[in-house]
């Protein structure tokens, strides 16, 4: 996850991976969310969901299938979260929003539609939005303390929010969880430096 283009847009959540070295005020605008993934161990659940994705060569023909499923079976939150993960992938983000959002009604004990449909929230650039999906993810690290994807996102919103103390202890905590040696955690020590260096 690494740098967005300064200008709004809603579609930047989901541009392409590129790395990670631009840790700091620019990991706030979502642009690097995949390149981060990458680095940061995702769980079993996550890699085969998305690696269904790439094997349809239609996303809109396995879009319309899981409509077809959920009309008959609405309350599955796995289905709702692989169509709003689907309606992301062709830019619908509205779309993708209201699908995530039914999967985390159905489940919000899901660690990973948690920080999905806050991601989700965030991408909307409100507010109140904001504010939810704050709470959406310090509930997450509650019930999943090495939640990576929740770590990451709050301490990019705490550092965009000039909040450098509570922004200092998620890039922290995320440090933890990462190789010592590898690149990345070079790029968060950086980034704490250059907090630390900022008060």
């Amino acid at each position: 996850m690494a740098v967005r283009p300064l200008r709004k847009q809603r579609y930047v959540w989901m541009v392409a991976p590129l790395l990670l070295g631009a840790a700091g005020l620019g990991y706030w605008y979502w642009g690097a969310w995949q390149a981060q993934s990458e680095f940061i161990q995702r769980n079993d659940r996550q890699r085969a969901a998305e690696a269904l994705l790439p094997t349809i060569k239609s996303p809109e023909v396995l879009i319309k299938k899981l409509q077809q499923h959920l009309a008959i079976d609405p309350s599955s939150a796995r289905g709702w979260y692989l169509l709003g993960r689907l309606y992301a992938s062709q830019h619908l983000w509205e779309k993708s929003y209201q699908a995530l959002g039914k999967a985390y009604e159905l489940k919000p004990q899901d660690d990973l539609i948690a920080v999905n449909f806050a991601q989700s929230l965030f991408a909307r650039q409100n507010p109140e939005d904001d504010a939810l999906a704050r709470k959406i993810l310090t509930a997450t690290l509650v019930a999943h303390p090495q939640q990576a994807d929740a770590l990451l996102m709050l301490a990019i919103d705490a550092q965009h929010r000039h909040a450098t103390q509570e922004a200092l202890t998620y890039w922290r905590r995320l440090l933890i969880l990462v190789p010592d040696s590898s690149p990345e955690a070079e790029s968060i020590r950086k980034t704490i430096h250059d907090l630390m260096g900022s008060e």
